[in-house]
């Protein structure tokens, strides 16, 4: 029964593919479409950039009540403008994010502590989950005024995170051709969509939204950093001696004494051309638009690989796939997305509004009191490896596929 049913599903689709050019009107207009991709051709983006562009996949776009009103999802007008606005001119200001210097340094002070009780006890611990906890605990107290991870329950529960980025991650056939959405039914895609909608707790999108932005940026973005610094010893040397030429006098690294760490700056940038918090950027055009002689319709889903860009042996060298932090030394690239050989956040009006936030902050001080109050060393195990693996995890962002579990000890 299974095998006729697989049969006439084939012959369904077979006959749709050779039937469907008979009935579809042909056009006169001969448009320049772009190089196929395995011609590897590269164009700049900076035109359709300018252009209105939505993000995909559009299954989580359009769940439930949601009806495109995530600010990462909307489509530009009106809407997306007033939610970009609140994020710019309230939410995301210097003045409110400076108001909560003290809740980062509670955090940070408590992520120090219990790595201060594994290093006495000679424990191994797992680094990865400790940078989630910590990412998750400091937003949702400064989104919602209180943290939900004591005794053991979370506000949002890592393995929730983790499918919805695999889910996001997923190619949505059904995006690509309407016709053939059926046959996401038969792996059970939306039915996962919607076991993962149900499993949120967040009762305003907009916060999910906030929420899952920040916190997987800056933790995976903390994960990948520590990773690469235990790869490359003279990295990690360098940067311990900077932190305490700067910081002589205090346990804790201030904020303003990381302000005037230049190194951990371009540990920090190198780390996020490395490893970009999201590999891809979807975009959908909302208009035609031509890039470099080529035609693309309106409605085109783009895929922008900020991943192989930002690893182009000809816009970085022969050692591209190396962390070399030096690179960064004598150039005036940002993480603005004015250059688009380095785009970590993306570029033009849907890039990320918190990139600052994440990266100017909550990172490079916590960066810089991991680096000055312990050493590291990689938790050997069965691999007998003392470097940490650089392999990566399905899904629409890009962090470690299996947890860092390090052994840390008092500097």
């Amino acid at each position: 029964m299974e095998m006729m049913l697989i049969s006439v599903c084939l012959a369904i689709f077979l006959a749709f593919l050779f039937l469907k050019p008979l009935f579809t009107k042909t056009t006169t207009t001969k448009l320049n479409l772009p190089p196929s991709p395995w011609r590897r051709s590269e164009t700049s983006t900076s035109s359709a950039s300018t252009r209105t562009a939505l993000s995909i996949p559009l299954a989580f776009a359009m769940g439930h009540s949601c009806s495109f009103t995530l600010p990462a999802f909307s489509p530009y007008g009106e809407y997306w403008r007033q939610m970009k606005s609140i994020c710019v001119m309230n939410l995301l200001t210097n003045k409110t994010i400076r108001s909560f210097e003290d809740i980062r340094a509670e955090e940070i002070n408590v992520l120090m502590g219990k790595l201060e009780k594994a290093s006495s006890s000679y424990s191994p611990v797992n680094l990865s989950k400790l940078f989630i906890n910590l990412s998750n605990d400091f937003i949702t107290r400064v989104v919602l005024g209180k943290k939900y991870s004591t005794e053991g329950g979370e506000y949002i529960s890592q393995n929730v995170v983790r499918k919805f980025m695999e889910l996001v991650g997923t190619f949505p056939l059904g995006d690509f051709i309407p016709k053939l959405a059926w046959v996401e039914k038969i792996p059970g895609l939306d039915k996962k969509v919607e076991e993962v909608y149900k499993e949120f707790l967040l009762s305003c999108f907009f916060l999910e939204d906030m929420l899952f932005g920040a916190a997987t940026t800056t933790f995976a973005l903390l994960e990948w950093t520590m990773t690469e610094l235990m790869r490359h010893p003279e990295c990690m040397k360098k940067l311990k001696d900077e932190i305490h030429f700067v910081s002589t006098h205090n346990l804790y690294v201030t904020e303003q004494e990381a302000e005037k760490m230049s190194y951990l700056n371009l540990v920090i940038k190198e780390a996020l051309r490395l490893h970009p918090g999201v590999p891809i950027a979807p975009r959908q055009l909302s208009e035609d638009v031509k890039v470099h002689g080529y035609d693309i319709a309106a409605g085109t889903q783009v895929l922008i690989n900020i991943w192989a860009i930002q690893r182009d042996v000809s816009a970085w060298g022969q050692d591209a796939e190396e962390l070399r932090p030096g690179r960064h030394l004598d150039t005036v690239v940002d993480f603005q997305g004015q250059n688009l050989k380095f785009i970590p956040f993306g570029s033009g009006r849907r890039q990320c509004l918190g990139s600052g936030y994440v990266v100017a902050l909550l990172s490079n001080i916590t960066l810089a009191n991991l680096v000055k109050r312990f050493d590291w060393k990689v938790d050997v195990g069965a691999m007998g490896d003392d470097k940490p693996d650089v392999a990566e995890a399905i899904g629409i962002d890009v962090c470690r596929k299996y947890p860092l579990i390090v052994c840390p000890s008092s500097a």
